[in-house]
């Protein structure tokens, strides 16, 4: 049993443990054509310059009608979530580079990056062994790759997980600092 929540990866949503499986239905309200400020809203940390900085440099596509769709709230999301942890330009690369990868899009990484960081999340364990075993739950969806795109994918997504779990620490020594001396 879980005694606290975490939030979907580089959003404000929190998921209970029990509903992992569910990230797909739960971000579908996201995913349905917001506005900038409903956007930041949601994201972790975001603002309304950051995103549109991000537009004008050419790495989030152009809003449809000053609203954000799919594409653009998972480019944005995952952005924010490694921002922290390498340049832009290379989260960029980084996201450019998997779609190259046979039949992958941002959206399936995106969920299956939120399905994997929070099943390691809670379970408090980011380790290689926990990260494969919690890739290979959530594998369906990576099936139809050959051996060298799996390995790619699982690099991809190996680096946002050190990325995550290095943020996540940073979250708690900054709590844990706060509660000793505030």
């Amino acid at each position: 049993m879980h005694l606290y929540e975490l939030s979907i990866p580089g959003t404000n949503i929190q998921l209970p443990y029990a509903m992992i499986d569910e990230v797909e239905r739960l971000l579908e309200p996201v995913f349905s054509g917001l506005l900038l400020s409903q956007v930041v809203a949601v994201g972790q940390n975001m603002t309304n310059e950051m995103i549109q900085n991000w537009v004008k440099r050419g790495y989030v596509p152009t809003t449809v009608e000053k609203k954000y769709y799919r594409r653009h709230v998972v480019r944005i999301l995952l952005i924010n979530i490694m921002k922290d942890g390498m340049q832009i330009e290379q989260c960029v690369n980084l996201l450019e580079y998997f779609k190259t990868l046979d039949g992958m899009d941002e959206e399936v990484l995106y969920v299956l990056f939120c399905k994997v960081a929070l099943t390691l999340a809670y379970g408090g364990d980011y380790s290689e062994t926990h990260f494969r075993s919690a890739l290979k739950k959530y594998e369906g969806v990576l099936l139809h790759l050959s051996k060298e795109d799996y390995y790619k994918v699982g690099q991809v997504l190996g680096i946002m997980i050190l990325i995550y779990a290095a943020s996540t620490f940073q979250q708690r020594v900054t709590q844990l600092y706060g509660e000793l001396l505030p």
